[in-house]
């Protein structure tokens, strides 16, 4: 703690603290006087940027205790800028700073911390001449607890900063490590070059919090973590829209870190054209005394990948991004003023683009805010120029790093995903994969993109993208249309055509106005119309490609010798913005019609010759650099005096972990015979990556040429030029590469092909009268066969799943779901086996909700609650069918109308539910349902699992996982008490896999309550943005897996608790107690009577959209 204070002391600190206080008046004297973090305001604060003591040196000195500083400098610019005061650029290592503090008397008892927002490269703090902190990282922030180094009176702050940006250790971004700037590589920053500030806070305080959006539950989850724990403890968060109060969560703090979730009524949310925010108080408060109170803000904002679509709140917005690399004439990497950072954004935004790459630089929280504040999308970056590929040494910081700026930036709105590296090599694999990993499970809400261009080494990226400064807007559209928007790959490929959003983040960098000794990419254009030509044409290239979800033009501004900015160096626009604001905005192909599907299954293709991709597939090539005799393509050649070498071929960066054979010359020719046994295909794909031109023949024909380079495996479709040329038994692929435009050699190819199915191999629909009801209505059942070994049998009445045989390990089949032999079975009671259960499924407290004023009355068929529908619900209704077929699917769709009044729910109710049955043995359930009045709905399937088949006893063995961090708790009814509770040390974890059985009769209330597993779970966001992944089960005994899918925010949990020996199934098999487990996708039971719960209620001019998927395997 701080040293006590003395009258005398505090009268002098008084009148300190008043001229400090008075020349924050004047931002002339002293600079960059806002409050550096408008997410964490505090009231007690002070800034300490302004005139420091200065020195630098090369060698070891110190600068401690009375040592002479020789300078000044002007913090919170570093010495090479002119806004320093210095203006000096030669190397340095060290630098030194110090500064006289006193605090203000309001401060006595409270823990004092320094902040300063970034400081290169590894910084040393001292207080009175005692070391106090050490930092490493030049980008993430310092906060350093200094309260036991401070005294009463006069205290002397120094910060040492030393920084090698030649070192290879030192992540530097776009900082040159020669001693002039050169190509892209520009004045270094050294030391301080971000914000410096004093914090007064109470022992028990705020240290951080997140919020996130979650659009299903109109609200927003807030993750606090606080200083320490007090008897007595409670956070109360108050969220604000226009300055007017409306809605407030209070917590007890059991522990240093808690969770809450706000409800937001009517969510207004964060868009580009309507970047609108909410205020935010957080307070704490111990008894009657408050301990902190933090003032925010947060944007309601999600982010979703869907197939082959970026949405933001789930729209396809074309993302118009621009290269912005954050220089300063004057002070380099920092702004001169908090108004220049948001006139950069301006700037954008005024020639047409909406968002940003924030280049090689981690840009301060002040231009973060103003992003927030004007609807500007940005990406975030880590400056990894200047690490040595590869080198482990450096491995840990960066990992801490980037860490530390996550937890920085993560409640900002504007920021949209995270790009950690930039154009990396091989060799930086491994770390990146480490990077990715880190960044996924640190902000599950953004995609990762591991590093923009270049090489992309993670195995399942979610999202890609490429660099291309191709200046000819015909060719560049060309090859765009054809990477894009050919046939999707197998994943194996790590192609741009996997199942993953792509866009081009790095193309254009037109130069104009370019000076002697700059540069701007390709061939200057020789006019204005010449400029707005180009421009214009490779724009137009992306926008009109519905495959490309954004592009970013390089770049905003000229940055000293680079100049192919929109503006100069000094923010004046070069020419008319006109053309370029008309290029921009025109409307993006990808906005029109966005491509949301999951793509087709190519995995299935078979490989007739295989690229280094394929592995084992990947037979060895004969090869020569020397050119053949002219008939070298065709079958009967002799090629014995060829080498013979692995596929791919080449000598090209980026590529190595793909290269088997070296490639090194202009030229090289390729010849693989490959056996068909086929009588008739229906497609065949030519897969090449190749740099540059190439031509392919198979058995002497002709197959594709292509005068152009790619950077990645492209799929041709060349059904009729192989259907035309191949033969069954031995065939002659045969390829001629030219490298003749540098950037090194690369070639490699595979030829993959889709058999005709035979007619016995098709896929089928049976139908057949199941009975008739007690009322005479007819009633049917449909077995869907979607492949030999994966059928499903649904009965149109009540859409129940009857039976579901699939695999195990050795292939044997199995029905896996409980269920009757007759439709007399299902008509009785039961405990609604495979049927769709609605209106509501599960449980409504009380059996009455209010809405809009008025009480509805349910049936009480649970107790004195409503449960799945009510007595006659929809899984006792006779329901409309009709048999559907697409390329991967047998269906059945099922339509049912409930009448208003229907067990007590207002308003006529049309619901679809559609079930389609594939090929690669998933079960997708589409729920749609459309009303005249508002009313709740809560729509889901109630099949009884068991993956050892249905008769074979108890599942208690069968391994679960549910990816849910918390769950609803209930009362001793099974109501939820309106908690989301962690489940993290309860027997209600399954976030990694367990049996199901292995803590079931642990003493605890809420499987007391349930007499085992009856549980919601609240399921994470799927890190991807599609589907959410709820849960996975796995029986050992079988080995088959089961898992499942849905866009649902929870799932029920149920392990046959109330199962008693009553039922006898199919087979004659009676079914026990925990015979089998039921993963019902849903909302929140009870919630038309929890506000703070997902809503349910559906109203007239909206439709109710669901999908849930069941995936069968074995292993």
């Amino acid at each position: 703690m701080m040293g006590g204070f003395t009258k005398k002391s505090c009268s002098l600190l008084l009148l300190v603290v008043s001229a400090i206080f008075a020349s924050l008046l004047h931002a002339d004297v002293l600079p960059r006087s806002e409050h550096p973090e408008p997410l964490m305001f505090r009231s007690d604060w002070m800034t300490l940027n302004g005139v420091w003591e200065f020195a630098e040196t090369d060698g070891n000195e110190t600068f401690l205790d009375s040592s002479l500083y020789p300078d000044q400098i002007t913090v919170p610019f570093c010495r090479e800028s002119a806004l320093s005061g210095l203006a000096r650029t030669q190397f340095v290592k060290n630098v030194w700073y110090r500064k006289m503090v006193s605090l203000p008397p309001s401060w006595q008892g409270k823990q004092i911390f320094l902040h300063i927002g970034a400081c290169d490269f590894r910084t040393t703090l001292y207080v009175n001449n005692k070391e106090a902190y050490v930092h490493q990282g030049g980008s993430s922030p310092i906060r350093a607890d200094i309260t036991g180094f401070l005294q009463s009176g006069e205290n002397t702050l120094i910060v040492h900063a030393f920084d090698d940006v030649r070192s290879g250790l030192q992540a530097g971004g776009k900082q040159s490590p020669q001693p002039e700037s050169y190509g892209c590589m520009y004045t270094r920053t050294t030391g301080i070059w971000q914000s410096v500030w004093l914090e007064a806070v109470d022992p028990l305080h705020i240290v951080s919090y997140r919020v996130a959006a979650d659009r299903g539950r109109g609200g927003a989850l807030l993750d606090v973590n606080l200083s320490g724990v007090a008897e007595g403890l409670k956070l109360t968060v108050r969220a604000f829209s226009d300055e007017v109060p409306i809605s407030e969560a209070t917590v007890r703090c059991a522990g240093s870190s808690t969770s809450l979730f706000l409800s937001i009524p009517a969510p207004r949310w964060w868009m580009p054209e309507d970047p609108f925010l909410y205020d935010l108080e957080l307070r704490l408060e111990e008894g009657d005394r408050v301990c902190d109170i933090v003032s925010g803000y947060f944007g309601m904002r999600t982010v979703e990948l869907k197939g082959r679509s970026f949405l933001l709140n789930g729209e396809a917005i074309f993302q118009r991004l621009v290269l912005d690399q954050g220089f300063y004439p004057d002070g380099i990497w920092t702004a001169p003023s908090d108004e220049a950072l948001k006139k950069d954004i301006e700037l954008s935004m005024a020639a047409g683009f909406n968002g940003a790459r924030l280049h090689q630089k981690v840009f301060e929280p002040r231009f973060l805010y103003w992003a927030d504040r004007l609807g500007y999308m940005v990406w975030g970056e880590y400056p990894n120029w200047g690490l040595e590929p590869g080198n482990p040494a450096s491995f840990n910081t960066v990992l801490a790093e980037w860490a530390a700026i996550i937890a920085r930036d993560f409640n900002h709105p504007s920021i949209i995903g995270w790009c950690p590296f930039n154009e990396t090599t091989a060799k930086d694999i491994p770390l990146q994969a480490m990077v990715v990993d880190l960044t996924k499970r640190l902000d599950p809400f953004r995609p990762v993109l591991e590093t923009s261009g270049y090489t992309h080494g993670v195995a399942d990226p979610q999202l890609l993208d490429a660099h291309d400064y191709d200046q000819n807007p015909e060719t560049f559209r060309k090859r765009w249309t054809a990477a894009l928007c050919s046939q999707e790959l197998p994943r194996r490929y790590g192609g741009l055509s996997v199942e993953v959003p792509f866009f081009v983040s790095e193309f254009g960098g037109i130069g104009w106005n370019v000076n002697k000794g700059a540069w701007g990419y390709g061939n200057t254009p020789q006019s204005l119309e010449e400029f707005y030509e180009r421009y214009n044409g490779l724009t137009a290239a992306l926008l009109d490609n519905r495959y490309c979800f954004a592009f970013c033009y390089t770049q905003l501004t000229d940055v000293e010798q680079e100049q192919n900015g929109i503006y100069d160096y000094h923010r004046n626009p070069k020419f008319d913005l006109a053309p370029v604001i008309k290029a921009n905005t025109r409307k993006a192909a990808y906005e029109c019609d966005p491509p949301l599907g999951l793509p087709s299954d190519s995995d299935a293709m078979q490989v007739l010759v295989g690229a280094a991709p394929d592995g084992d597939c990947a037979s060895a090539w004969k090869y020569t650099m020397e050119k053949p005799a002219k008939d070298w393509m065709t079958v009967s050649f002799n090629d014995h005096a060829w080498k013979t070498g692995a596929g791919a071929f080449g000598k090209k960066e980026g590529s190595e972990h793909f290269i088997r054979t070296l490639w090194d010359t202009e030229q090289i020719w390729l010849r693989k015979s490959f056996s068909c046994t086929h009588d008739e295909l229906d497609k065949a794909f030519l897969v090449m990556h190749h740099d540059d031109d190439v031509e392919v023949y198979l058995n002497g024909k002709p197959l594709i040429s292509l005068d152009r380079w790619n950077d990645r495996y492209e799929a041709f479709d060349v059904t009729e030029a192989v259907c035309s040329a191949m033969k069954k038994g031995a065939n002659m692929l045969a390829i001629h590469g030219r490298q003749h435009h540098g950037g090194g050699q690369f070639i490699d190819a595979a030829l993959l092909v889709s058999p005709k199915m035979k007619k016995a191999d098709e896929m089928n629909i049976e139908k057949r009268t199941f009975g008739t009801t007690a009322s005479g209505e007819s009633v049917d059942i449909y077995t869907l066969t979607a492949a030999e070994d994966f059928k499903v049998e649904i009965t149109n009445f009540g859409g129940i799943i009857v039976s579901i045989q699939t695999p195990d390990r050795n292939g044997s089949l199995a029905d896996i779901v409980l269920g009757f032999d007759s439709l007399d079975k299902y008509e009785g009671k039961h405990p609604y086996f495979g049927a769709i259960v609605g209106r509501y499924g599960n449980r409504i407290a009380n059996g009455r909700f209010d809405l809009d004023g008025r009480t509805y009355t349910l049936a009480q068929n649970d107790g004195e609650n409503h449960l799945h529908g009510g007595i006659i619900g929809f899984d006792k209704a006779v329901w409309k069918a009709e048999t559907l077929r697409r390329e991967d699917a047998v269906g059945l769709v099922l339509t049912h109308r409930s009448p208003d009044g229907d067990e007590g729910y207002p308003g006529n109710l049309d619901c679809t539910v559609t079930y389609w049955v594939t090929r690669d043995k998933t079960l997708e359930i589409e729920y749609e349902a459309v009303t005249d009045k508002a009313t709740p709905v809560n729509l889901t399937n109630h099949s009884y699992f068991n993956l050892d088949g249905h008769g074979s006893g108890a599942i208690l063995n069968q391994a679960l996982a549910i990816y849910a961090e918390y769950m609803t708790p209930v009362d001793s009814t099974l109501i939820p008490t309106g908690e989301l509770r962690p489940v993290a040390g309860t027997p209600l974890d399954f976030r990694t896999p367990v049996a199901i059985g292995a803590r079931i009769d642990t003493a605890d209330e809420q499987l007391r309550f349930g007499k085992g597993y009856d549980h919601n779970f609240v399921i994470e966001k799927d890190p991807q943005g599609r589907m959410k992944r709820a849960a996975r089960a796995h029986s050992a005994r079988s080995g088959r897996v089961l898992e499942c899918w849905t866009t649902e925010p929870g799932v029920q949990f149920y392990c046959g608790n109330f199962l008693d020996g009553s039922d006898v199934g199919k087979g004659g098999v009676v079914y026990h107690h925990r015979n089998a487990f039921c993963l019902e996708t849903q909302h929140f039971p009870n919630s038309p009577n929890q506000p703070s719960f997902p809503t349910t209620i559906l109203r007239p001019g909206e439709k109710y959209d669901s999908k849930t998927v069941y995936r069968f395997s074995a292993e």
